[in-house]
């Protein structure tokens, strides 16, 4: 398969995970989550795939607007890095959680096509 292809491909499953992020779609982010995914927070805190998954279950975190922008991606054998803007307007627990963040993702192409293995994102001054 092409490398566009792959690119391509990997984008879409970013996508995926923005659009169930942005709905609270725990069951989706179930599926494009390996179960070994460790997620790092704009603030450090670092949530397994099951805590990642909770906030949304506890209802605890609620997305008005959420959007992943700008994702460049690079591919290797069996994985890939994809690098892009979420931007979101949240609340986690009643409180504003609004903001821009340099999103980072490692994906994992495996039995079940590209799955994300790891998240990190940092703030990004005002846009």
């Amino acid at each position: 398969m092409a490398d566009r292809d792959r690119c391509a491909q990997v984008r879409d499953v970013v996508q995926s995970w923005a659009a169930a992020e942005g709905s609270g779609d725990a069951a989706t982010l179930r599926t494009l989550l390996t179960d070994d995914f460790t997620g790092i927070g704009p603030h450090g805190f670092v949530l397994d795939k099951q805590q990642w998954v909770a906030r949304y279950n506890a209802g605890e975190l609620v997305n008005e607007e959420f959007a992943v922008d700008e994702t460049a991606v690079r591919t290797y054998t069996s994985t890939a890095i994809a690098v892009g803007v979420q931007n979101q307007q949240a609340t986690y627990r009643g409180h504003s959680v609004d903001g821009s963040f340099r999103l980072s993702a490692v994906l994992v192409d495996g039995d079940r096509g590209w799955s994300i293995a790891h998240i990190q994102l940092s703030n990004l001054p005002s846009r």
